[in-house]
């Protein structure tokens, strides 16, 4: 495998939103197979506007034309907890789903519910498996492993431990759009910068 770099930022998706400019990095494979280039983190909210950070959420995104089936991945950070995506799980070509800590919650401030939750609040939401990693608002990393368990995509944000990801990151960490008494980092929305022709993330 191999690394690139792609661009991040932040949009409106809340109210009271701030766009925030971002570099992450992931790696390269086969982009027929899940797993690798063809699914990746596209977006996270890590400090939410609800009490608690319920409103917490991580948004994939399939790359390539096919759908596929992501049964058995999960969310977590550096440590042993997972939000494992249930059977059957799919992403259909081209689309994302929100994977959420609480569907309630995430409601109330996205105004839609998410397609995954780990709170059982919505009858109209599958439930994730497993325990929500509860990403901290100072710094963490979000991994996401597929269903043999291998980090294949990662994002870190306002730490220096950028050798949590090992191969699936290069360069610094994510800081969040900050000015003093204006922004605040609360509910800013880390995402994937895209081509405003193709809709697909932006190579650097």
């Amino acid at each position: 495998m191999h690394n690139r770099f792609f661009r991040l930022g932040a949009a409106f998706l809340l109210p009271v939103m701030i766009l925030t400019l971002f570099l992450f990095t992931i790696s390269t494979a086969n982009p027929a197979r899940a797993g690798s280039n063809s699914l990746l983190i596209e977006a996270v909210l890590y400090d939410g506007l609800v009490s608690g950070d319920a409103d917490e959420a991580v948004r994939l995104i399939n790359l390539v034309s096919v759908p596929l089936n992501v049964t058995g991945f999960a969310l977590s950070f550096v440590c042993s907890c997972r939000a494992t995506l249930p059977t059957v799980a799919m992403i259909d070509a081209g689309e994302g789903i929100w994977l959420a800590k609480d569907g309630a919650a995430f409601a109330q401030q996205f105004g839609f519910l998410p397609d995954f939750e780990l709170t059982d609040s919505s009858i109209d939401v599958p439930n994730l498996l497993g325990s929500w990693p509860g990403y901290a608002n100072s710094g963490d990393e979000v991994m996401l492993h597929n269903a043999s368990d291998s980090v294949i995509d990662c994002l870190i944000y306002e730490k220096d431990d950028t050798l949590a990801c090992g191969a699936e990151w290069v360069g610094a960490a994510v800081e969040p759009y900050k000015v003093s008494t204006v922004f605040a980092e609360e509910g800013q929305i880390l995402y994937r910068k895209r081509d405003a022709q193709t809709g697909l993330p932006v190579p650097d």
